[in-house]
């Protein structure tokens, strides 16, 4: 591979225009895939010179490879879900490790550079849906790779804050690496996704009563507390207005048995309330309020 690679590297620097017209997407898709295969180890530094030379800059390079190993381990978490018929029969433990070791790597690179994370959701909403997959998921995986999904869904809507960059090492950094070529595209596709998960009412109910209220983990349930604050951040104002009656139909009888646990929710909502204007709350967040309050009270004292 050492000798096939120097030799495409020589002619892409001999004529930048042959990246377009010889080499397909199929070499970076190839190319990636040594990159993050686990039997390819041996080729793996070529292959990352080679790719960064097709790609052209920083910001195409980290898109390219971290798209590749997403593609890679939603595989693995489709061959995963076959295999316990659709995520609801038993798993064993071997299949366990197996999801999270998955999970834990989309989720190594997707902190690291979600812009990347969220290129690689829009472009398969059409065909393998993965956030729809992963959403699904979020309610029948065990309990311990929920935080993983929770995480991930979060990152779905991390606000956009420059181009695709990290301390990982990449071949020789250039001017263009401030140009982040997918934000448009991104920017674009996002709105799919807030649909995605508005569009079933009874789904944020259940994210609200089961991961906001039921879970005994701070860590999940703060973690879906971001991601309804993302959604609402990243939702145009008629969505935002949609989330709001859908967190504002929770039965508030059932907050204040659980004391503690229903913090996030309770931070979610009053956050949610102090950006709406008075003619929006309207008269069930002064429901929610002539209710809570008494309940709250009456617990401190």
């Amino acid at each position: 591979m050492l000798e096939t690679a120097l030799a495409v590297k020589q002619i892409i620097q001999q004529n930048k225009e042959t990246e377009e017209s010889v080499f397909s997407e199929e070499w970076k898709g190839l190319l990636s895939r040594y990159i993050c295969g686990d039997q390819t180890v041996f080729a793996r530094g070529v292959a990352k010179k080679l790719l960064f030379a097709l790609c052209g800059s920083r910001a195409a390079y980290f898109a390219t490879r971290d798209v590749c190993l997403y593609r890679l381990e939603m595989e693995k978490l489709s061959l995963l879900r076959e295999g316990t018929t659709g995520f609801t029969g038993d798993m064993p433990y071997q299949m366990t490790v197996k999801l999270i070791e998955s999970l834990q790597s989309m989720l190594d690179v997707a902190a690291l550079r979600p812009h990347n994370w969220q290129l690689y959701l829009v472009q398969h909403q059409a065909s393998i849906a993965p956030f729809s997959f992963l959403l699904e998921a979020l309610f029948l995986l065990p309990e311990e790779s929920v935080i993983f999904l929770a995480k991930l869904l979060a990152l779905s809507f991390k606000p956009y804050k420059g181009s695709s960059s990290s301390s990982a090492a990449a071949p020789s950094p250039s001017s263009s690496d401030t140009v982040d070529p997918f934000k448009e595209q991104v920017e674009k596709g996002l709105p799919s996704l807030v649909e995605t998960l508005l569009a079933d009412k009874d789904r944020v109910s259940r994210l609200v009563e089961r991961f906001l209220l039921q879970s005994i983990s701070s860590s999940v349930r703060q973690e879906i507390r971001n991601l309804l604050y993302l959604l609402w951040q990243q939702s145009p104002p008629h969505h935002r207005a949609a989330l709001h009656t859908m967190l504002l139909s929770t039965n508030f009888s059932k907050i204040v048995p659980f004391g503690q646990n229903a913090s996030q929710l309770i931070d979610l909502l009053a956050y949610i309330i102090s950006k709406t204007s008075h003619e929006e709350v309207g008269n069930t967040t002064q429901g929610m309020v002539l209710f809570l309050l008494p309940a709250l009270l009456g617990r401190d004292s």
